[in-house]
């Protein structure tokens, strides 16, 4: 048996009180357990990077075609949607707050308000 699933059922030990962590007595824990807890921790760190992966590819694309149309160079659009890619959840507000283009370029805004 390996070590995490060693460590995983002194964890279920403690959680359901038949035991501590420095108690060695034996106590029935059967491996279906350990397996569906690994099983739930890979694919919930699948989906959480699955969805950091798209979030990132998002915020990349926007930074990508934004730099690409006010005229940067590609050079520093790349540079910029590498950037994005890592850092997503800074450049979505940032985008929304402070570059804005829709309402910048066509005066969204003022044309709802009349």
């Amino acid at each position: 048996m390996s070590a995490i699933h060693t460590k995983i059922k002194q964890v279920v030990r403690a959680v359901l009180g038949t035991e501590g962590f420095e108690n060695k007595e034996d106590v029935v824990i059967e491996d279906g357990i350990v397996n569906t807890i690994l099983a739930g921790l890979y694919l919930g760190g699948l989906t959480a990077f699955l969805i950091y992966a798209f979030l990132g590819y998002g915020a990349a694309n926007l930074s990508y075609c934004y730099n690409i149309t006010i005229g940067n160079p590609q050079e520093t659009a790349y540079m910029f949607a590498a950037l994005c890619f890592l850092f997503p959840y800074i450049y979505y507000p940032y985008y929304a707050i402070i570059l804005n283009p829709l309402c910048k370029k066509t005066n969204l805004v003022a044309s709802v308000r009349k």
